[in-house]
């Protein structure tokens, strides 16, 4: 059971430290301290004006670049750069879904388009708290993917997640973007994009993940084999999800238990920003479009940023 240890409010935002002990993936009882997470909407995020969401996007709002890589034999992607003054670590930005951050522009210069997805829409944010931002979109060969089932879902995409195909792609981009003198390097992956995040963890020194895939109808892609977050060992992870989630395989229940299955995670549970009106029914996607719902931190970017960006510089101050 969750019990509130202690309230503290400040501004706009109130903090609650919540303890809440969950059965590890070892048979061993693991206490989290889940810190809950109350968030109110700034002139930096996204809003509803009354009868649309109207997105505030990396594009348009913040100097950035597009660039595109061969990554394989034959294989490209796109992706987009947000650069910092003497940015403090490099910060690769992972999609959920089918991975299609719809990345588009010229090479070398500001790209003309990027998705809604919150990580993607929100990359000018990290990059002004002095991270070096990369968005990637999914690769060339993947661009018209089917599975065998004739499945163009997000679970069609999990294959290429948690494969070395993936591996080389990031790791082609980290040694693209992290020139000498080289940076920590973080990646942050929200819905589908956490099962990348801990598959591909050996390529960073940090995870953030946000809307975690707990369930769905091959399972519970972060609790499969290889995709176990209890492969990660000791590595620092940040683990984000909205009470309000009503994505049928992100709940805040299972995102509670996730939390207790690595062994060095900080976690939260947010509150307040946007449910569009238009999706309360639930009945086209089941709550998962996380640009226009509580999955997607919807008008709360900027607060939610802030503490995954604040939790991120205590671990890099930390010896």
């Amino acid at each position: 059971m969750i019990k509130p240890l202690l309230s503290v409010s400040s501004g706009f935002v109130m903090l609650i430290s919540l303890s809440a002990c969950f059965h590890s993936s070892d048979d061993a009882d693991s206490i989290v301290v889940v810190e809950a997470l109350s968030c109110s909407s700034s002139a930096q995020d996204s809003i509803f004006d009354g009868t649309n969401v109207v997105r505030i996007r990396s594009e348009t709002v913040s100097p950035n670049t597009y660039q595109q890589i061969t990554v394989r034999t034959g294989v490209t992607m796109d992706y987009m750069v947000h650069t910092s003054d003497n940015p403090k670590a490099l910060l690769i930005l992972i999609p959920g879904s089918q991975m299609n951050a719809n990345i588009q522009g010229a090479a070398g210069q500001q790209a003309t388009n990027a998705g809604g997805n919150f990580l993607i829409r929100s990359a000018h944010l990290f990059a002004a708290q002095g991270y070096k931002v990369v968005s990637i979109d999914r690769p060339s060969d993947w661009e018209s993917f089917i599975d065998p089932t004739g499945s163009t879902s997000g679970s069609a995409f999990d294959g290429y997640r948690t494969s070395s195909e993936h591996f080389q792609d990031l790791q082609k981009i980290i040694e693209q973007e992290n020139a000498s003198p080289g940076l920590p390097v973080v990646i942050a992956g929200t819905s589908r994009g956490t099962i990348s995040a801990v598959a591909q963890h050996n390529l960073a020194d940090y995870i953030l993940l946000s809307g975690p895939l707990t369930g769905g109808s091959k399972g519970s892609p972060i609790g499969t084999t290889g995709v176990l977050p209890s492969a990660l060992g000791a590595k620092p992870v940040h683990l984000m999800w909205h009470a309000g989630d009503a994505c049928f395989v992100t709940t805040p229940s299972d995102a509670r238990e996730l939390a207790g299955d690595f062994a060095n995670v900080s976690a939260v549970e947010v509150n307040g920003g946007i449910d569009h009106p238009e999706l309360s029914s639930r009945s086209s996607n089941q709550g998962c479009d996380g640009s226009k719902t509580h999955h997607g931190f919807l008008g709360i970017e900027s607060c939610v940023v802030e503490n995954a960006i604040n939790w991120l510089d205590e671990q890099l101050e930390t010896p």
